[in-house]
């Protein structure tokens, strides 16, 4: 394979937006346009991954014997994810098309610079090379139906135009292997889904509330109105939290401030997050890391009782420490 690839083939978390096909020029650039090829721009990913370049020989236009081997690779990976749902996008490229005056000067600057490539021509061409690694991985066992074939024609050099090498390296396959996000999926089985669990990763056996947070030691401090202040009936409930983290390190905490609706929302907004503070510092104080503790500022936006009653505002100023 070319000296100058880095990498055999890199791997991104990612999300919908991040698929190639806004920046082709026209839809029928698309060699056949389907619904999964929506799907790959709409759609949310757990895994993308781009594997090395697939080159061809532009003399002749045949897939070179390197690239042949090395689609025996993409094959190992589709294995690895072929019980989730894929997609694998082809796309083939060629190397820049010249006008008829940057052929002129370029032929006095670098004589072996030039190509007879045409738009036509670099299309055709580098749909070719993409249709050809479609075969050789169909062959290889790779269902055809997940496959989205494409081509840029000249627009995208990977490699410097300056030297042939990189002029040459400009023709070839791009392939890129997108694994779906199961929506469904709960990773740390605690009953919750991924997209809904603000506590991911909750310890087996745990009991958990609705948000997918450990019960095993969830606890709620209040405040007095206006005030971020620790109150003296919350130390015993903070003395279980400390105790806890100590004794079990494996444990982050999240600390979650809010507010009542006296006042407006951005001066809830800040007493909110003082009061999430304020328990962020205790802990720090008795000697638990910062690493350890997330603290987040609601305003007045989540109260659990009705603020038309001075018993329900009461109740509403409150931090909630959720362990996980």
């Amino acid at each position: 394979m070319k000296t100058f690839t880095t990498l055999l083939f890199s791997i991104t978390l990612c999300f919908a937006g991040v698929y190639d096909y806004p920046y082709l020029v026209h839809s029928k650039d698309n060699y056949e346009e389907t619904i999964i090829d929506k799907q790959l721009m709409y759609n949310e990913f757990e895994t993308i991954i781009r594997f090395e370049p697939i080159f061809f020989n532009p003399s002749t236009n045949i897939m070179t014997q390197e690239s042949k081997v090395y689609l025996d690779e993409v094959k190992k990976v589709y294995e690895q994810y072929a019980h989730k749902t894929l997609f694998l996008s082809i796309i083939g490229h060629t190397d820049q098309v010249q006008t008829d005056i940057e052929k002129v000067n370029q032929s006095w600057w670098y004589p072996s610079y030039t190509n007879d490539l045409t738009q036509e021509s670099s299309q055709k061409i580098a749909l070719s090379y993409a249709q050809d690694t479609q075969k050789v991985l169909t062959d290889k066992g790779i269902p055809k139906n997940i496959m989205i074939i494409e081509q840029r024609s000249g627009f995208d050099n990977l490699y410097s135009t300056e030297i042939e090498e990189g002029r040459n390296s400009n023709y070839r396959a791009m392939v890129s292997l997108y694994v779906k996000k199961d929506l469904s999926a709960d990773s740390d089985g605690d009953g919750v889904i991924d997209i809904k669990d603000k506590c991911p990763m909750t310890p087996q056996g745990h009991n958990v509330d609705d948000k997918g947070c450990s019960t095993i030691l969830n606890l709620t401090v209040h405040y007095n109105v206006n005030s971020h202040m620790l109150r003296e009936d919350s130390f015993s409930q903070l003395q279980k939290v400390l105790k806890f983290m100590k004794e079990n390190k494996q444990f982050k905490v999240l600390l979650y401030g809010h507010a009542s609706n006296e006042g407006t929302h951005l001066k809830n907004q800040i007493l909110s997050e003082k009061r999430a503070l304020s328990i962020r510092k205790y802990l720090i104080d008795e000697g638990i890391v910062s690493s350890r503790i997330a603290t987040y500022g609601k305003s007045s936006s989540e109260p659990l009782f009705s603020n038309k009653t001075e018993e329900g505002r009461e109740k509403n100023r409150r931090v909630e420490i959720k362990l996980y």
